[in-house]
């Protein structure tokens, strides 16, 4: 990516893709988190957690690594996409999780606790405001099956003859 808020305030590109890396691991460790949970029906479906890396991409394209925290920003993409997704979490269980991951003795109180969900709360309508309230993300996934299973097809049938 080229132009992005970080690169403008003189983040080089390389170390942009390196806060990107660990901005999705941070996501990843959020949803293993959050998915920890006996009921298959619960977790947080492969698409909630595209959609999540999604929005933290397209977040950080016009807001700086340098403002914004990566783990806080994560722990906001991960809540939206659950709510956008039909895999919502409550607050209180992604503040937990988000909590476990970065410090745990910065959030010992409640107090604490309850400033981080007032964040999460604050970056999340960042991020819809970012996105311009755009949730309709069309993800490749569903186009790649359909060509595997057309190719699948046509390998069957040329091994028919």
């Amino acid at each position: 990516m080229k132009n992005t808020a970080s690169q403008k305030e003189g983040m080089s590109r390389e170390e942009e893709l390196t806060y990107r890396q660990l901005a999705s691991a941070f996501i990843q460790e959020m949803i293993d988190g959050l998915n920890n949970v006996k009921d298959p029906k619960m977790r947080i479906t492969h698409t909630g957690i595209c959609v999540a890396h999604t929005h933290m991409h397209r977040f950080y394209y016009w807001h700086s690594f340098r403002k914004y925290d990566y783990r806080d920003v994560g722990a906001a993409c991960v809540f939206l996409a659950g709510k956008s997704h039909e895999c919502p979490r409550k607050l209180s269980h992604v503040v937990g999780v988000w909590r476990d991951r970065k410090d745990r003795k910065q959030l010992a109180t409640e107090n604490a606790r309850n400033e981080a969900a007032q964040i999460i709360v604050l970056l999340e309508s960042m991020i819809l405001q970012t996105i311009a309230f755009d949730l309709n993300i069309h993800l490749p996934h569903m186009y790649v099956l359909k060509i595997m299973e057309k190719v699948e097809k046509a390998s069957n049938t040329s091994n028919e003859f």
